[in-house]
């Protein structure tokens, strides 16, 4: 819920999700450092993918690039001047009605990262438009109306 901006490089990034990664930041980096050489590949779901987009930044930075980022329901981490700077190959994979996905809110300046995989209500990943997102919400309402539950 810290969702604070904090300046961090060449932008500004959620606080609460840097604040976690941070706990793990120093033993991965610690890990890349007796292992160079090695192909990194990061990944991570819900909290542990924005920790896992930080966590990329980080060793970009420390000149170990990642081959390869794959995040699964993230939410935003940072906004624009920060996100845009990453250059790891970044599928970034989205439940059509996940709203984790949604948050912070775009309307605080923050921005998602990577190639988006949305994955529609059957399970198959599609090109994401409005009208898949609007048939997807229905079909969700529905199944959830059908088990007598809100959504």
């Amino acid at each position: 819920m810290n969702t604070i901006p904090k300046r961090h490089g060449s932008g500004w990034v959620h606080q609460g999700f840097r604040t976690e990664a941070r706990k793990v930041i120093d033993d991965i980096l610690d890990w890349a450092k007796k292992n160079k050489g090695k192909d990194i590949y990061v990944t991570g779901h819900s909290l542990g993918a924005a920790m896992a987009l930080y966590v990329t930044q980080e060793l970009e930075y420390a000149g170990f690039p990642p081959k390869l980022l794959m995040s699964y329901g993230q939410p935003r981490l940072g906004n624009a001047d920060y996100v845009d700077n990453i250059k790891t190959q970044h599928y970034r994979f989205v439940n059509c009605n996940d709203l984790v996905t949604h948050v912070p809110p775009r309307a605080l300046l923050f921005k998602h990262h990577g190639k988006l995989c949305y994955i529609n209500f059957y399970g198959n990943i599609r090109p994401v438009t409005s009208w898949q997102r609007f048939k997807d919400q229905m079909r969700g309402r529905i199944r959830a109306w059908k088990k007598g539950q809100l959504s």
